[in-house]
């Protein structure tokens, strides 16, 4: 949930720039025969509201925003540089602090029960509007044809008389129907241009775009913005219907189109959810109704030319944060597995501060005499636990961060406030949960953020796994390196088998490494008898991903750390690879 609520923060930031130039465009536009051009460039707006994707583009606005856009993806990266970085005490100083995480769940929370008292309530109407077509008359299909085919439909809506509704509108979404009030049937005046209007709604899909309009409301509702832009969607909706059944109507017809508008002004049934021929403004579209011009074709591919570009210029999206992690606390947890989780949080929290090598180890294996002496020098780590917060996010896996004031970091931690994060996780070995490691927090959230399928930081990983420490250079990697680590990307990122022919070999040196004309005839990698590559598996320590950041060059620094302790506190490696977009 957090995700999305994070996702939806984005989106409405995103749109805002792009509502600017929606809201400039209409004013422009507000002198001239262009209302189906008003419309239209509302669909980028509710894109940007309901698709957590975003288009590379080099046009963005955001582009000018240093170090908060979010990097475009899906391009292959290739190594810049490697370096070993000198291993040394951990600084626990550069998390984030706990009270903005507190912060940003609440938040959530209450986006949450916003979010689903809106949909209830869009549903729970629909739903009664739906109950109440039960008693509603349908009109014979032969009365209401010529209208449909006059508006471009082939086969005429269902068109429904009920008391149910104060003014005419189209109701449904795969299946539309126009409904009618009583009132139009017995006295039937205007009712040509009501149902011109109405199937017009359906023949360009206006329904379907006021109820994606809805749907971003109900997401968006914290965002006063997204209720104006709704307000002005349905508005330049209606103009924009209204100008597409003026083009079929005389000068004398289009007036009493006009006359229809105002004696219809204002009667809708319950809230702007449907399109609807009834408008409480009506003043602006009875003028121009009487206003109505055709614009030339030169002029029309001009604005479809601004309105793409006005699409381009916000294509990506801003951050709310580059380096937010939100650890999520699920309310599916039983509470006899949370007080699982709590037992061994107190437990964890007690060897921290006893500075017990044997209570530690007991948290993290089952053989604690065999991995105590690892932790010896920690018998001699002074520190104070200030405050603990548990996350339960399953019933097997747990997140706990621990507020620690450090006297003496024995080596391992530098002295000073922070935090640190402790991953719990249970299996089928004891019920009592195990510490799966205990890092600084800026680590660990380095660490679960590459975890969500970064192509540069498993690339990073599979390079770590191969290297020796020392400086490299892409181009004067050993090419049994390039090539394991080649095979190994294709086989667990693009799901192909080994062995790999010389071809294809070329191909994915030329992908992740950016060189060109690759050949290896090691015999570790290559089978000189069938001609072939092949990659078998060996054992390496545990890898994480412990830093990750955005270079100025458009690039991404990625700090990857081996670790053979069960607690992970003692990185027997350290390995900075900074990648850059192939070609």
């Amino acid at each position: 949930m957090m995700q999305a609520f994070l996702s939806v923060l984005n989106m409405s930031i995103a749109s805002t720039i792009l509502l600017a130039m929606v809201l400039v465009w209409r004013w422009a536009l507000r002198q001239y025969g262009a209302a189906g051009f008003r419309c239209l460039v509302w669909l980028p707006f509710l894109f940007r509201l309901l698709v957590p994707y975003s288009f590379p583009s080099g046009f963005s606005v955001y582009n000018l925003i240093p170090g908060r856009l979010e990097k475009p993806g899906g391009a292959l990266l290739s190594i810049a540089y490697l370096d070993t970085a000198a291993l040394g005490e951990q600084s626990l100083a550069a998390g984030q602090n706990l009270a903005y995480k507190q912060l940003l769940g609440l938040a959530c929370g209450i986006w949450a029960a916003g979010a689903a008292a809106m949909l209830l309530y869009m549903a729970a109407q629909y739903l009664w509007q739906r109950i109440s077509l039960t008693t509603a008359y349908r009109l014979p299909e032969n009365e209401t044809a010529s209208y449909a085919a006059r508006a471009g439909q082939r086969k005429p809506s269902p068109v429904l008389c009920t008391g149910a509704v104060r003014g005419p509108l189209v109701f449904g979404l795969v299946h539309p129907r126009v409904l009618l009030p009583l009132s139009l049937w017995e006295q039937p005046h205007g009712r040509e241009y009501i149902l011109l209007h109405e199937f017009t709604h359906i023949r360009w899909g206006d329904h379907v775009v006021l109820m994606a309009a809805n749907l971003a409301l109900a997401l968006h509702w914290f965002n006063p913005l997204v209720w104006l832009a709704r307000r002005r969607m349905a508005q330049d909706i209606e103009r924009a219907c209204d100008a597409r059944v003026l083009r079929g109507l005389e000068r004398q017809q289009q007036l009493a189109y006009a006359q229809a508008l105002v004696d219809w002004a204002g009667r809708r049934s319950g809230w702007n959810g449907y399109a609807a021929f009834g408008d409480r403004d009506v003043s602006q579209r009875v003028r121009g109704v009487l206003a109505w011009k055709r614009l030339p074709r030169w002029a029309e591919l001009l604005l479809g030319a601004a309105m793409v570009a006005c699409f381009l210029c916000t294509a990506t999206n801003p951050l709310v944060r580059a380096d937010t992690y939100l650890p999520v606390s699920s309310p599916f947890v039983s509470e006899a597995d949370r007080d699982l989780f709590r037992a061994a949080a107190w437990r964890l929290a007690e060897g921290l501060e006893n500075a017990d090598p044997l209570a530690l180890a007991g948290q993290a294996s089952m053989d604690a005499a065999y991995f105590a002496p690892l932790y010896e020098e920690l018998a001699g780590m002074r520190l104070e636990i200030d405050g603990m917060r548990l996350y339960c996010n399953s019933a097997d896996a747990a997140e706990l961060y621990i507020q620690v004031t450090v006297q003496d970091g024995a080596g391992v931690y530098a002295s000073g406030e922070g935090v640190l994060v402790a991953h719990m996780v249970r299996t089928g070995y004891r019920p009592e949960p195990f510490v799966d490691c205990l890092m600084p927090q800026a680590k660990y959230e380095s660490m679960r953020r590459a975890d969500t399928g970064s192509e540069a930081a498993r690339l990073a990983v599979r390079l770590c796994a191969e290297l020796e420490p020392g400086d490299f250079e892409a181009q004067s990697l050993s090419p049994v390196t390039v090539a394991r680590v080649c095979m190994a990307s294709a086989i667990q990122d693009k799901g192909e088998t080994s062995p790999f022919s010389p071809a294809r070999m070329e191909q994915l040196a030329r992908e992740y490494f950016d060189l060109e004309d690759f050949s290896c005839r090691d015999p570790a990698v290559f089978d000189a008898a069938a001609g072939t590559y092949y990659y078998e598996t060996t054992s390496t320590p545990r890898m994480c991903v412990t830093g990750w950041e955005n270079t100025s060059e458009g690039g991404v620094r990625v700090t990857v750390e081996s670790y053979e302790d069960p607690l992970c506190l003692y990185p027997l490696s350290r390995l900075e690879c900074e990648m850059r977009k192939a070609g």
